[in-house]
């Protein structure tokens, strides 16, 4: 229970600040070699190690039960993390090395080696996944080639190593090489130099001689070991011997096919248990100095493993992939040549976007325009609006103004003219007006009744004289005692100066005759003179206060302004 609690705060106590946990496994037959680290920003930090024996009932071709053998290992350990590195091993990749021209760039070597590749693999290059890397040109090289190490595994390998990981509960991150990861390991602990090194991975079935320059990986190739046990003397010598002569092989074929000088050492590494003997034999086989290679650094071997040494390859893996770059070899991630661009459809499609954005900014800016005019307009259409009632308003007024005007130029002077027309009218003991109305603008029409026919034509006389022309529409005969004639009249009134009135006689005191009543209809809807019951003479009657027009009514402002009427409209 404590066991679970602990294991519980220790996840808890590793934050994504510190860094993020992986595992990185090395499968050495039935061995399982485990590494705990985190990957932090250019490095990595090792926790924790741990070593297993897959049980007999389990099989090591069979992904699916050798990971699920290793997630229980991982969970009783308390090394459970949702990321895996693994790396394979040298059997199951095609390694080749190609000499580029001088001067190469970096983003030319893709493509240079798929192309290259194509002729060096006994597969075909879609059936396999290919990595490569650059490694520096060798000092012995005159013609300052590019020298470039390629690898290259079949997917079914890739796809047992995905599998595994998917069966131990965790997620396949990178996928590299041992020797690679050897390496890596001999590296960072300083052990690789510039003189030719080869290093000896001993593992159960097989051995791993790998060539080192110039801290590089020069040459590797892989050899298959007897079998051997532990408690089997004769099986391990003889395992032993072959392990030599794979590594005198090895030596004889690098120095006929790269001419080098002498190697500067032997190291050798594993878990076998023939190190020792190993070591003590190639000692006195070889002159040069030969050792087993033990960690420097604090790494304790795990429960089951004799030496450390046996984790160089996990602790190798572990260290390159928490590195800034990552894997030197992934075939998870391999490199692949960038796509050539088209240079033409790259300007194609860069005025297409410019003419887009173009476009865009003069669509955003007319919008904006057209929104500022549609809200100026909406305040112009107003204040039109207010200016247009303002303008009804003052025409209404001045056409008001206009009409009062033109009446008052237009209208006559009645009164001076009424007033001269009784003047020159006879007395009323020998005729009177019955009835007077305007006729049009300049006309007035009476009629008149007189005692002859000659104070009718008298009345005419006077009247044309004085500029009126006078018409005499009707005349007859009435049958009246004392105004036996009656005739209707029109004058037409002038505009000469009226100068001043003549006299005339003062009306008898014992005058009668405008008591009588006229008894010709009259209109109604025309304005009539009538004398009154206590009056008998025009000129008494025009002696009264004359009656002031009806100025014509204001016009509505919602109607059409009529035409003043120049007619003169006595009151009643």
């Amino acid at each position: 229970m404590m066991n679970r609690v602990n294991d519980i705060l220790s996840r808890i106590r590793q934050p994504i600040l510190h860094g993020r946990r992986f595992v990185a496994v090395d499968i050495d037959g039935s061995r399982l070699r485990l590494v705990l680290a985190v990957k932090r920003a250019s490095s990595a930090r090792i926790i924790r190690t741990a070593s297993a024996v897959l049980p007999p009932d389990v099989q090591s071709d069979d992904p699916t039960a050798v990971g699920a053998f290793l997630g229980g290992v991982l969970r009783s350990r308390r090394m459970a993390s949702q990321s895996m590195v693994m790396c394979v091993r040298r059997h199951e990749v095609v390694l080749k090395s190609f000499a580029l021209p001088p001067g190469t760039k970096g983003d030319e070597i893709a493509s240079m080696v798929q192309f290259q590749v194509e002729k060096e693999l006994p597969f075909s290059p879609q059936e396999a996944v290919v990595d490569f890397h650059t490694a520096a040109p060798v000092g012995d090289n005159p013609d300052g080639k590019v020298v470039v190490q390629v690898a290259a595994v079949r997917l079914p390998t890739i796809d047992f190593y995905r599998s595994l990981a998917a069966s131990a509960g965790a997620k396949l991150e990178a996928l590299g090489l041992r020797p690679w990861a050897n390496l890596r390991w001999l590296l960072d602990e300083g052990v690789a130099g510039e003189g030719p090194l080869a290093v000896l991975h001993m593992g159960q079935k097989e051995a791993e001689i790998s060539i080192i320059r110039n801290s590089a990986l020069d040459f590797c190739r892989s050899a298959t070991l007897p079998a051997h046990a532990h408690d089997d003397v004769d099986s391990q010598e003889a395992a032993g011997r072959c392990a030599v002569a794979e590594v005198l092989r090895t030596l004889h074929s690098y120095h006929a096919a790269e001419g080098s000088g002498p190697i500067a050492g032997v190291l050798v590494c594993g878990g076998s248990g023939l190190e020792d003997k190993v070591v003590s034999e190639l000692h006195t086989r070889l002159n040069a100095p030969c050792s087993k290679f033990e960690p420097a650094k604090a790494v304790d071997p795990p429960q089951g493993e004799r030496s450390a040494s046996a984790l160089a390859a996990a602790l190798g893996l572990a260290m390159d992939h928490g590195s800034q770059a990552g894997l030197s070899l992934d075939f998870l991630n391999p490199k692949r040549p960038k796509p050539k661009q088209d240079l033409r459809r790259v300007r194609a499609l860069a005025s297409v976007a410019a003419l887009i954005a173009v476009l865009l900014a003069v669509f955003l800016l007319a919008g904006h325009v057209k929104s500022n005019r549609i809200s100026r307009n909406a305040a112009l259409s107003a204040r039109l609006k207010a200016l247009k009632q303002m303008q009804k308003n003052v025409g209404d007024l001045e056409a008001r103004l206009r009409s009062i005007d033109d009446w008052e130029k237009a209208s006559q002077n009645w009164l001076d003219h009424l007033a001269r027309i009784s003047c020159l009218f006879p007395p009323c003991q020998s005729a009177y007006i019955t009835g007077a109305k305007s006729v049009g603008e300049d006309g007035l029409s009476f009629t008149v009744r007189a005692v002859d026919e000659q104070t009718i034509t008298a009345i005419v006389n006077k009247l044309s004289d004085a500029g009126y022309k006078p018409q005499v529409r009707s005349q007859q005969k009435l049958n009246e005692p004392a105004y036996m004639h009656s005739a209707e009249m029109r004058l037409t009134l002038h505009d000469k100066p009226l100068g001043d009135l003549p006299q005339f006689e003062p009306r008898p005191a014992d005058d009668i005759s405008a008591r009588q009543q006229d008894a010709s209809p009259v209109r109604r809807d025309q304005p009539v003179l009538e004398p009154t019951p206590t009056t008998g003479s025009l000129a008494d009657e025009l002696a009264k206060p004359p009656v002031a027009p009806n100025p014509p009514p204001a016009p509505d402002a919602r109607q059409r302004t009529p035409r003043p009427s120049r007619r003169w409209r006595p009151g009643p």
